[in-house]
């Protein structure tokens, strides 16, 4: 996501949705300040791109089997992201099948929510997810 390539193609298809998969590969950027993630989220000054957030597993250090992540261990890449883009062009996806290895279905979807929800309005979550999702794979025509 970062080659001027990359960029050239989100610049030349102003009308293709650009879906930044996996935090924009966040993972790999876990320690603070977050710089490469950060030169991701120049890409939602393109009004054509969204970003989706998977699992925590894949950002921060997985629990105690069955145990919920430490808040103190996610990394803020949500609040950057939806900082940068706005909740109308965030998603959440769950990572399906790795998510079972890591976290779990369920907890993939529950927990993101009990933690986001501390900095997300009621909108924004319903955007972050489910309606932004709606939008960009042709389930909806309110955008």
């Amino acid at each position: 996501y970062l080659s001027p390539e990359f960029e050239n193609l989100v610049k030349v298809l102003p009308v293709l949705t650009i879906v930044i998969e996996h935090q924009g590969g966040a993972g790999n950027d876990t320690v603070a300040p977050h710089a490469r993630f950060k030169q991701v989220l120049e890409l939602a000054r393109y009004p054509n791109t969204t970003m989706k957030f998977d699992g925590l597993g894949e950002i921060a250090p997985r629990p105690i089997p069955d145990g919920p992540f430490a808040p103190e261990t996610i990394p803020p890449f949500a609040q950057l992201a939806h900082d940068a883009f706005g909740a109308r062009r965030l998603m959440w996806g769950s990572n399906y099948p790795p998510v079972s290895r890591n976290e779990g279905y369920a907890n993939s979807l529950q927990q993101p929510m009990e933690i986001y929800s501390s900095f997300l309005t009621e909108e924004d979550m319903a955007w972050f997810f489910g309606k932004t999702a709606l939008e960009v794979f042709g389930f909806s025509e309110s955008r």
